[in-house]
């Protein structure tokens, strides 16, 4: 291996050599290039200066003083590489007279023929070029928050409920079924002023919850207008969507009951009008027994279909709330929310009665675990014997359309058997205009009907006796005909006048039969 010490005598020559060079030849080109004295200084921008202009140089070094676009040229920019906005200096309305070059030239200093032979070998770099820059756009703003547009018209898909109104009791993103998928929309309640509040009537438990609650029978009401796209049964409770035209739906889920027509999707559907009820409140039925927590699900849709789905809390939040539905509309449905389904499902009984039977037992509650109609054990295994090809399970009972239905067959079944088994005692033939048949047929729902123990029992001992055969008279003489005690119980007596006095008065009141 050579001695690399050998090199040094000719590597300092070579330094000393090019330094002298290079120095003789800024010294040159300083005195070669007198200063310009058209440009504008730019050692402030003058006052309404605008980012506009781009200035940079060939090896990105911060551009020289009293540089301009005129200096700019185009360097190559990577992709991503930041590029600064200097402020463009503004036009100057007159340029003085550039002062005349000098005509002397300072004598050059001859190079070493070894460093000339050197530098000579070496390919110049080629000239920048510059070329003019047009105007660069606007540099980027960062966009404020985006805010959520609200559809004219839109209300809240709950009524404001004694003075209290509507809130997010659960909102978009929570976990769900484990973490594997997360919220898509908001549950909708009533959440109480401090924690023991309203426990009496809205115990802190399913279908409420600690803090919040949900009064049986909450309207759901459309947060628009539109037209139902879908009303259907699913497993998770009834359903609807409505289309409010591009871009907007909204869907509503978890419903107990339906008062729209039943559709299963597609154009043309009933036109609702915001606020306009459209369902009652349910709870998902697919949650185990005493889970389930009666809240309306709701879902705003920015495109069409459940997989726009945005959070909704940014547009309800700017929302009104309605203090009572609107009326009025000719699609409008009936004031009492549940009466279409007695009308539907209540095999011929007058809807006043179920009515006033569905309040007796569960103040119309839709979320009572026997139904809005209380059907017990007992009773729904009667009914199960009839019908063995399609059985009702407890469980089913929550959906009142299941409950009334069951209901009216029970009832039916005892209006049959007093005919049959009497014929004759004009009490117990069906006569809805007969205020002593409402009370018979009512105490034969509510303390038994059989002709072994119930009221057909205590019927035909009257009849021996020679007697009318009355409500009164049925519990004034059930122990002696030896039928239930229920036939005895005070209460059973108060329940079944109850029940008669409030069709009384609501069919007197012209309520619909």
């Amino acid at each position: 291996m050579a001695d690399r010490t050998s090199y040094w005598p000719v590597a300092a020559i070579a330094g000393a050599g090019v330094g002298a060079w290079l120095m003789m030849r800024g010294l040159r080109g300083a005195v070669a290039a007198p200063a310009r004295t058209d440009r504008a200084p730019t050692t402030d921008a003058p006052q309404g200066a605008s980012a506009s202009a781009v200035v940079v140089t060939p090896n990105g070094a911060p551009p020289p003083s009293g540089a301009s676009v005129d200096d700019a040229v185009a360097p190559t920019v990577a992709a991503g590489s930041i590029i600064a906005v200097a402020p463009t200096v503004a036009p100057v309305t007159s340029r003085p007279a550039a002062a005349p070059a000098s005509t002397t030239r300072p004598a050059e200093l001859p190079l070493p023929p070894f460093l000339a032979d050197l530098i000579s070998t070496r390919t110049p770099a080629p000239t920048p070029t510059a070329a003019p820059l047009s105007p660069p756009p606007p540099p980027a703003v960062t966009a404020a928050p985006s805010i959520a547009p609200v559809p004219a018209g839109w209300v809240w898909p709950l009524l404001a409920w004694n003075g209290r109104n509507p809130v997010i009791s659960d909102g978009w993103g929570s976990p769900r079924d484990g973490g594997t998928r997360m919220h898509k929309g908001a549950d909708v309640m009533y959440r109480r002023r401090w924690q023991s509040e309203l426990l009496n009537a809205y115990p802190a438990h399913a279908p409420h919850s600690k803090w919040h609650f949900m009064p049986a029978g909450t309207l759901v009401v459309a947060a628009g207008d539109g037209v139902i796209w879908s009303a259907e049964r699913t497993a998770r409770g009834f359903a609807i969507v409505v289309d409010h035209g591009r871009p907007w739906a909204t869907f509503y889920q978890h419903l107990s009951a339906l008062l729209v027509p039943a559709r299963a999707g597609g154009p043309g559907g009933m036109r609702v009008r915001a606020g306009q009820p459209i369902g009652i409140v349910g709870a998902d039925p697919t949650n185990p027994p005493g889970h389930a927590i009666a809240h309306l699900h709701f879902e705003i849709w920015r495109g069409g279909d459940g997989s726009s789905a945005i959070d909704p809390q940014p547009i309800l939040t700017r929302l009104p709330v309605l203090l009572a539905p609107t009326v009025g509309a000719p699609t409008a449905p009936p004031v009492r929310p549940l009466d279409r389904i007695y009308a539907e499902h209540g095999r011929g009984i007058p809807v006043p009665y179920l009515r006033a039977l569905a309040i007796a037992e569960s103040g119309e509650n839709v979320n009572d675990p026997h139904g809005v109609i209380n059907v017990v054990q007992t009773a729904l295994a009667d009914y199960n014997r009839r019908h063995m090809s399609a059985p009702v399970s407890e469980g089913d009972l929550r959906q009142p359309e299941v409950s009334v239905k069951v209901a009216a067959d029970l009832l039916r079944t005892i209006i049959d058997g007093y005919r049959r088994f009497h014929p004759v005692v004009a009490n117990l033939q069906e006569n809805w205009q007969n205020p002593e048949f409402v009370g018979l047929l009512t105490a034969g729902w509510n303390a038994g009907a059989s002709e072994a123990r119930g009221v057909g029992r205590v019927a035909s001992y009257i009849a021996t006796l020679g007697g009318e055969v009355t409500l009164a008279n049925v519990w004034k003489l059930a122990k002696d005909a030896g039928a239930s005690p229920h036939l005895s119980n005070p209460g059973k007596l108060a329940f079944a006048t109850k029940v008669r006095d409030a069709y009384v008065a609501a069919t007197r009141a012209g309520a619909p039969s």
